[in-house]
């Protein structure tokens, strides 16, 4: 009788703290998705006193993906992920253009994308 009360104790011991476990994982992704969605959605801002403009040239064919790396290369940008997954589900999707551009770090990814979209004069 006394093995079955220390069996039950130490599998509700056990169950316990996988329950804890799991929630703790839970509450960590949540964490993190409210994290990344947050910057992704917010339209931030790398720089809000910056005043230097970066030359950002497109090629003839080039993906987005490399465009918003370079942005960060540049320091226009804090995280390129964060702008591509934003421009992804943005109007701007598809839509940058070949060309040379400025850019600073004070715009908004918004105004960023909006720039690279438009037609840009070539050098």
């Amino acid at each position: 009788m006394a093995k079955k009360r220390v069996a039950q104790a130490v599998t509700l011991a056990v169950s316990t703290i996988v329950h804890c476990a799991v929630i703790v994982m839970i509450c960590y992704v949540f964490a993190f998705s409210y994290q990344l969605a947050y910057q992704v959605f917010s339209n931030p801002v790398c720089d809000e006193h910056a005043t230097s403009y970066h030359t950002v040239v497109i090629h003839e064919g080039e993906d987005s993906r490399s465009v918003v790396q370079e942005l960060e290369e540049k320091g226009v940008i804090e995280d390129w992920t964060i702008a591509y997954l934003r421009l992804q589900v943005s109007s701007y999707k598809g839509k940058l253009k070949p060309g040379t551009y400025q850019v600073t770090a004070s715009m908004s990814l918004d105004s960023i994308f909006a720039v690279l979209s438009q037609d840009a004069k070539e050098e």
